[in-house]
C-alpha cells in the first residue's frame, strides 16, 4: 500500500468519524431541547431508534461529557495532527503521523469496551455508534501503517520522547522544540474544542430527555384547580 493511498485512507476515516461525530452529538443536544433542530426521522430511518434510548443508558455521559462529544474532540486532534504532518512536510510527518497514532491507541480499547458493553445487551443498540467504533477500529490500524515504521522503532522513539520531556536534553534541541510547539498547538486546539462542548452540550443535558419528561407527565394524576366567581376564565 502506498504512503499517498494510506493517507487517502485515513484522512476519509478520520473525516467520517467527525462527521459522524458531530450527528451524534447534534442529535442528543436536539433531543435534550439545547439546540434548535427538526425532526430527528432520517436517524429513525437509518440507525433505529437505538440512538435516543442510548442516551439514557449510563454509558452516554462520561468523565463530565457526553460520547459524542468526547468523539469529536478525538477526530478533531487526529486531522489536526495529520494537517499538521501535510503542512510542515517530512520533517514533521513521521512526529505528527506517530502522534496522531498514540491518541488513537486508547481510543482503539474503548470502542472494543464500548461495543462490548453493546452487544452484550449492557446498553442499547445503536447503529450510527457501531459505525463510529468500526471506523475507529479501522482508522487505529491505518494510522499505524501511516508511521511506516516497525514497532521497535517505534518503541525507541516514544522512549526517546519521553527522554526530552523529562530531561530537556536532545541531540537536536532546535528541532526538537519547534516540533513540541506544533504538538502542543494540536493539545491547545483539542482543549478550545473541550470547553465548546462543555458549553454547548453540558452533560446534566443527559439527564433532562424531553421523552422522560412527557413520560412522567402522562403518568401523573390529575389535579382539580379551584376556580372562584372573581377568577378570570377567558383570555
Amino acid at each position: 500500500m502506498t504512503v499517498f493511498r494510506t493517507k487517502t485512507i485515513c484522512w476519509t476515516l478520520t473525516a467520517l468519524g467527525l462527521v459522524t461525530s458531530f450527528c451524534m452529538l447534534w442529535r442528543q443536544a436536539v433531543l435534550t431541547g439545547l439546540w434548535p433542530g427538526g425532526s430527528t426521522d432520517l436517524f429513525l430511518a437509518l440507525f433505529g431508534v437505538g440512538h435516543g434510548e442510548m442516551l439514557e443508558s449510563p454509558v452516554a455521559v462520561q468523565y463530565g461529557l457526553p460520547l459524542a462529544g468526547w468523539s469529536l474532540i478525538y477526530y478533531a486532534t487526529l486531522a489536526g495532527f495529520l494537517l499538521l504532518g501535510h503542512i510542515l512536510g517530512k520533517d514533521f510527518a513521521f512526529e505528527a503521523n506517530f502522534a496522531a497514532f498514540l491518541v488513537s491507541l486508547p481510543a482503539f480499547f474503548i470502542s472494543l469496551f464500548l461495543g462490548w458493553v453493546m452487544f452484550s445487551g449492557q446498553a442499547p443498540f445503536c447503529g450510527l455508534c457501531t459505525l463510529a467504533h468500526l471506523n475507529n477500529l479501522l482508522l487505529a490500524f491505518s494510522l499505524r501503517r501511516l508511521t511506516g515504521r516497525p514497532a521497535t522503532q517505534l518503541i525507541r522513539a516514544l522512549i526517546s520522547g519521553a527522554w526530552y520531556l523529562i530531561t530537556g536534553k536532545t541531540a537536536e534541541p532546535a528541532q526538537a522544540r519547534w516540533k513540541l510547539v506544533g504538538l502542543l498547538t494540536v493539545a491547545l486546539v483539542a482543549h478550545v474544542l473541550y470547553q465548546w462542548v462543555l458549553i454547548q452540550v453540558p452533560s446534566e443535558a443527559s439527564f433532562n430527555n424531553p421523552q422522560r419528561i412527557l413520560a412522567k407527565y402522562e403518568t401523573s394524576t390529575e389535579q382539580d384547580i379551584p376556580v372562584g366567581p372573581d377568577d378570570a376564565i377567558l383570555g
